[in-house]
């Protein structure tokens, strides 16, 4: 039977059907369980999730001409520059505005824009494992980890977090530049990292942090030769030619950013406290697992647990320590690429984690510019994710070429992977496309009967409906109605906002409505506000 499955394996069109087949698998599991057969379901919930469909739709008006401003998206009315609350998804917005322009509607864009981001983040990895120069098996089987682990899923409800594509050719571009000490590589690592600050904030100071690590680092270990080619006026002036072109690149995105934080001001430590980590939130797992199910009860009693689920899977997991295990036994003494890996990988965890007493490392990082901003340090294990990957194949590489030489180990390993990021499809976070735009729907009709009832020009909506439903949901759901109406909303929401704003997404009544207002010097009739019940 061995043999049989032995020369399975050497067959030459195996290692492609064994990716294409890795590929299906994951894109099956993961997005294809979450939108569903009947195409209905949305990753994530009916807040923050709908929330980045408005931004990205938002985008795509603005592109088309539908509407003059792209950082005062029409909501939170009067409020402008809104868009700076949060993540803009400038990164991925042509992917959206592609199926927008072929007449896909707003959902369904987003539904495809989420199934296009899943498959681009599996390919890039692929590729990347490729140029590393692992073989097609071992490649398919990081990429997989990487595009569809646990650890992604447990963002799902964060989508603004699901386009990773850029990470690995950020630090793969960064460890070739200290091995060539070629500029140019130094370039595409910035470049790629300016890339995913456009995808996403959060994802861009994270993976710059980790970024910063890794360059320290390979400094430290290479400070000679670093130094000597510093001194070269040649090198010197690429290097600074790299930075000065990403900072520019990245000027336009930031300076919006900056001028909302100086006028808002910056989120407290103590407000960080909660959310630091500790070693027991790298074992909590998310949804239900297949295998890991036992692990839920450490979720219990956890502040904030659902961005606290970083555990990464029993095969990272397990070759992190067996790593580890080698190196303080003095078994391995090389400090090439997987000691920088592994040691970037302890470093940036040790700077998030409570030492007591609310005390971390961060506390000292928030000083620097972007960071102050940051609560849900726990995303940092995204950028984490892919290191530890990289080393996870080190170890195989050499584990398979010193003792193995049945390519069938990589089929118990692909289905061990498989095995090991699944979770119940029950357990995925998602929503009814068809559910939510008939309540929107709902709205649009109500607008539609109140504004044939009012003699006034109508300038923007409020919806304020007697209701205790989610107000998260329901301030969503009056801002993309209006959206669609192409008509600016009172309605909104995001994490930080104007203080007198506070009251009126979290309770959506006349009072704190006219309170509001008031505070923007408005009146409903005179400034055409349009109420909705």
């Amino acid at each position: 039977m061995n043999q049989k499955i032995v020369k399975f394996m050497n067959m030459k069109w195996i290692p492609v059907f064994f990716v294409c087949s890795l590929f299906f698998v994951g894109m099956y599991l993961l997005p294809g369980r979450i939108l569903g057969s009947d195409f209905d379901g949305v990753p994530g919930d009916f807040g923050d999730a709908r929330l980045n469909n408005f931004f990205l739709e938002h985008g795509y008006q603005y592109f088309t001409g539908k509407t003059s401003s792209y950082w005062s998206a029409p909501f939170m009315y009067p409020d402008e520059r809104t868009l700076t609350y949060s993540d803009n998804l400038l990164g991925t917005l042509p992917l959206y505005i592609f199926f927008r322009l072929l007449s896909f509607d707003r959902e369904t864009s987003f539904q495809l824009w989420f199934l296009l981001i899943c498959a681009l983040n599996f390919i890039s990895a692929f590729l990347c494992f490729k140029k590393l120069k692992f073989n097609l098996y071992l490649s398919a089987i990081g990429a997989y980890i990487f595009a569809f682990s646990l650890t992604f899923i447990a963002q799902i409800g964060h989508v603004q977090m699901i386009a990773i594509f850029c990470i690995p050719w950020i630090f793969y571009y960064l460890i070739r530049f200290f091995n060539s000490w070629d500029a140019k590589h130094l370039g595409f690592s910035f470049l790629g990292l300016v890339w995913l600050f456009y995808c996403g904030m959060y994802l861009g100071f994270l993976t710059a942090l980790l970024v910063s690590i890794v360059f320290i680092l390979n400094t430290l270990l290479k400070f000679n030769t670093f130094k000597n080619k510093l001194s070269q006026k040649l090198f010197l002036r690429q290097i600074c030619l790299c930075i000065l072109l990403s900072v520019l690149i990245l000027i336009p995105l930031i300076i919006p950013y900056f001028q909302r934080a100086t006028s808002t001001g910056y989120k407290d430590y103590k407000d960080v406290i909660p959310l630091l980590l500790t070693f027991r939130n790298f074992l909590m797992p998310t949804g239900e697992p297949w295998i890991w199910r036992k692990l839920i009860v450490l979720n219990q009693d956890v502040p904030f647990a659902w961005e606290k689920q970083l555990w990464c899977g029993g095969l990272l997991f397990g070759f992190f320590f067996y790593y580890l295990l080698k190196r303080f036994t003095g078994k391995w003494h090389s400090k090439g690429i997987s000691f920088i890996l592994i040691s970037s990988l302890i470093v940036s965890i040790l700077i998030f984690v409570n030492r007591g007493l609310g005390f971390s490392f961060f506390k000292y990082i928030r000083h620097l510019p972007g960071y102050s901003s940051m609560k849900p340090i726990g995303r940092i294990i995204i950028p984490q994710l892919f290191l530890m990957i990289w080393v996870l194949l080190y170890i195989l590489r050499a584990i398979m070429i010193k003792y193995y030489k049945h390519k069938w180990i990589y089929l118990v390993l692909a289905c061990f992977a498989i095995l090991d990021h699944g979770i119940t499809a029950k357990s995925m976070l998602r929503y009814s496309k068809s559910t939510s735009q008939q309540r929107i729907n709902e709205i649009i009709k109500k607008i539609g009967v109140h504004s044939d009832s009012t003699n006034h020009q109508i300038k923007a909506i409020a919806y304020i409906p007697n209701s205790t439903e989610n107000p998260v949901h329901i301030q969503i759901e009056g801002a993309l109605a209006a959206q669609q109406l192409m008509t600016p909303s009172v309605n909104g929401y995001s994490s930080t906002c104007q203080t007198d704003f506070g009251p009126f997404w979290e309770n959506h009544d006349s009072v704190t409505l006219l309170r509001w207002l008031n505070a923007n010097k408005l009146e409903v009739e005179r400034d055409g506000i349009l109420l909705v019940k």
